[in-house]
């Protein structure tokens, strides 16, 4: 009963949280584009995300600094370098949360709930079931991120590797040309 009272009072957070705990994972998931394959690394306040070996996002967040990234895009042979404004006034709406975490809540004051299911062993790790808005999510405390997301009955992100991350992220060297937030 306690329980369930202190999840409806923090919410979303206080149930699928666990801060940013460095780790490296690897996964695949699927869109309306087909099967993808994406390689994360993260550590607190930076992650680096390779997707498809076409897509490379580097960003990172300091306390008074807000939000920085770069966004390589070797099919068009274009970098582009933004910040927090730049990011929702081109009206993209992933986020450090999602970027970070794979799955952010739906709206402010989200829920998410533990569904009675027992405990998934996947080659990535140990994860628990819970259910928010859009998904069932098997999440893994210990890394922070969601080892197994099912819509609709189908898995739709899974991650094939993870493990704790010590040591330098991946390096990001810029292709092409370069924009930047207020190039448009």
């Amino acid at each position: 009963m306690i329980g369930a009272v202190l999840q409806l009072w923090f919410g979303w957070h206080a149930v699928l949280g666990g801060g940013e705990p460095a780790v490296h994972w690897t996964a695949s998931y699927v869109d309306g584009d087909g099967v993808h394959t994406v390689e994360a690394w993260r550590r607190p306040g930076h992650v680096r995300r390779i997707t498809d070996r076409v897509l490379e996002l580097d960003a990172t967040r300091r306390r008074g600094e807000g939000l920085r990234f770069s966004i390589n895009d070797h099919r068009r042979g274009v970098t582009f370098h933004g910040t927090e404004r730049d990011r929702i006034m081109h009206g993209s709406f992933a986020d450090w949360q999602r970027w970070t975490h794979v799955v952010a809540p739906s709206e402010p004051g989200a829920l998410a709930f533990r569904i009675d299911r027992p405990a998934l062993i996947t080659p990535a790790g140990r994860c628990l079931w819970y259910r928010d808005a859009s998904a069932e999510l098997c999440w893994s405390r210990s890394l922070a991120l969601p080892l197994v997301i099912r819509s609709d009955g189908k898995d739709v992100y899974t991650v094939t590797f993870a493990e704790p991350f010590r040591g330098t992220l991946p390096g990001f060297t810029p292709v092409g040309v370069e924009i930047g937030g207020d190039d448009d």
